[in-house]
């Protein structure tokens, strides 16, 4: 037996953002990059003579721009996705509303049709037994 759907909460829609955003492969590869790039930054460091602090802020400040990047564009599929569900939903309440106008027009038509024009009405069972 399936329990019935509820409707998800900003917070719930917010998490499940959250989630999508931390098992992307490229968060994924942004946690690689800081790891492999804190070392090669000490190595740098170490090689060159400069101190460590300054490589490893260049070093996760192309991270921060990297992950930020990366997130812009999560952001806008995101935005583009919440579109197309509002435009799909406004179509179904046009098309829902259309269609009950519709309803209402079709019995106006009928009430029309019986009250100006008796001979048009259906024969009952015993009109037809009579003819």
């Amino acid at each position: 037996m399936q329990r019935p759907k509820q409707k998800k909460s900003r917070k719930d829609a917010a998490s499940g953002l959250i989630l999508t955003v931390l098992s992307s492969p490229l968060v994924g590869f942004a946690i690689v990059y800081a790891t492999v790039g804190l070392l090669l930054s000490m190595m740098l460091a170490a090689h060159t003579g400069l101190d460590i602090f300054f490589v490893v802020i260049a070093m996760y400040g192309a991270l921060l721009v990297t992950l930020y990047l990366i997130l812009l564009r999560m952001l806008r599929r995101a935005r583009a996705l919440f579109q197309y569900m509002r435009a799909i939903r406004q179509e179904s309440e046009r098309t829902a509303h259309l269609s009950e106008r519709m309803q209402q027009a079709r019995t106006r038509l009928q009430m029309l049709e019986t009250a100006t024009c008796p001979a048009v009405q259906p024969a009952t069972t015993q009109q037809q037994q009579q003819r």
